[in-house]
């Protein structure tokens, strides 16, 4: 993930299609510019450093497992019917 996004982040918080905005700020401890609901497609990805916003990005691309992950996470992609599966790894 790091070669995708690099910078001082330390932690993703990634957010899957319909999770709230209230559901968003309490896991980011900040106001976020989204509806109600994020309806998509794809995915947020919140970057943190030291518990603070470093950069936003939406994925339309391939599925990340939702999930707060520290910044040694490691996607492993493999083909599935229709697609790429991502497997999360985070030593």
């Amino acid at each position: 993930m790091r070669d995708m996004q690099p910078g001082p982040w330390d932690t993703v918080h990634v957010f899957e299609e319909y999770t709230s905005k209230k559901d968003v700020q309490a896991k980011v401890h900040s106001e976020v510019d989204i509806d109600d609901h994020y309806s998509g497609p794809g995915q947020l990805l919140f970057f943190m450093q030291d518990g603070k916003i470093f950069r936003a990005v939406e994925l339309n691309a391939s599925r990340v497992p939702a999930g707060t992950y520290s910044s040694k996470l490691v996607l492993r992609g493999g083909p599935i019917l229709g697609g790429v599966r991502l497997e999360a790894i985070d030593s």
